[in-house]
């Protein structure tokens, strides 16, 4: 059995009790300093583990899918058309979304596409050759699904490729956890 360490407790014991004056009643009527300790979830760590458990042995395949609520951006938008992009841009800030924009126009497409695949972000937003000047592609790298949608409709059907996304993210985690 793996084990990764995500939490830690530490026992502090009346150290800081007594000297705050910090006392509860006892059973029997005496007053007792509190027993004390401190729960720590650390952020760093719990992405750390993350890692850890989904990046793959060998370094030549190293890629990570980020989950939909650990992702340090959810959304990443790559589109040569300002205009579009920032379309998409507004709409999933307004959605709370949190988005990476590439924004480096003077590169190729398809380089620039490639290597923010690379990053395993849960969604990407692309514009390109196969979508129309009113069109941007909605991409789920993790469960291999694409669709070209209208960008006036676009936080409609991010609603529902969320749902999508984060429904497979669950089966996922339940297969891996009761072994199916």
């Amino acid at each position: 059995h793996k084990s990764l360490e995500c939490a830690h407790i530490f026992k502090l014991g009346d150290s800081y009790s007594q000297p705050m004056g910090a006392f509860v009643e006892a059973e029997d009527g005496t007053n007792v300093p509190l027993y004390m300790c401190s729960f720590g979830l650390g952020i760093e760590r719990t992405v750390a583990a993350y890692a850890e458990t989904y990046l793959p042995r060998s370094l030549s395949k190293a890629k990570v899918d980020w989950a939909w609520h650990l992702a340090p951006f959810q959304i990443m938008i790559v589109d040569g058309d300002r205009g579009r992009r920032q379309m998409a841009v507004e709409t999933c800030k307004m959605m709370n979304l949190r988005v990476l924009e590439e924004d480096r126009d003077q590169l190729e497409m398809r380089a620039v596409i490639g290597e923010a695949l690379a990053f395993g972000w849960p969604i990407y937003l692309i514009g390109g050759k196969r979508a129309a000047d009113d069109e941007i592609e909605i991409l789920l790298p993790r469960i291999g699904e694409a669709k070209i949608v209208k960008v006036k409709h676009l936080q409609r059907e991010l609603n529902r490729w969320i749902e999508v996304l984060l429904a497979a993210e669950l089966v996922q985690v339940y297969g891996q956890v009761t072994g199916i």
